[in-house]
């Protein structure tokens, strides 16, 4: 009776250490190809049409805006716990700046902190430009603070700031 107690409880042993190998190889396999995963959300498009309508008044004299429009289309290859990687394509068009083409990526962590870096071909120049941000929810508001600079051989540096408030 008590050989058989014993053998059951290595058997139990052996049994014990077996799931938690299995265990361990799932988990090393989920963060091999954890990458690869389809995930919701990966593809995602917009464009945008800005400046129509109403001219702008300066003391009396009136002046539209020039109309700018443009189309993005986003990749997320890497889409994991507080980690997102984010490719992009982006054409655009402005009565200033005519066609624009671009491409770049984006790398946010923690969902609160974004790094974007990319170039775009516009005039006849391949131009460098990124960005940082920091994302924060209050509420039901998000808050997005973020500061850019773009490198033009022209006109140097252009650094942009702007706060985006969504609710």
């Amino acid at each position: 009776n008590s050989a058989m107690k014993t053998e059951l409880i290595n058997l139990n042993e052996k049994f014990k250490n077996k799931i938690d190998e299995l265990d361990w190889e799932l988990y090393t396999t989920h963060l091999i190809y954890l990458a690869t995963d389809e995930k919701k959300n990966t593809i995602a498009g917009g464009f945008y049409l800005k400046n129509l309508g109403m001219p702008v008044k300066y003391y009396k004299e009136n002046e539209t805006l020039p109309l700018s429009l443009g189309a993005d289309l986003n990749y997320s290859f890497l889409n994991v716990e507080n980690h997102t990687a984010t490719g992009y394509l982006h054409y655009g068009y402005s009565d200033v700046e005519d066609s624009v083409f671009g491409a770049g990526m984006m790398y946010r962590i923690f969902e609160i902190f974004e790094f974007r870096a990319g170039l775009s071909y516009e005039k006849a120049m391949l131009l460098f430009g990124g960005s940082a941000g920091i994302l924060i929810d209050i509420g039901l508001m998000n808050y997005r603070f973020d500061i850019g600079v773009k490198i033009n051989p022209d006109y140097g540096s252009a650094i942009n700031a702007g706060i985006n408030i969504n609710f």
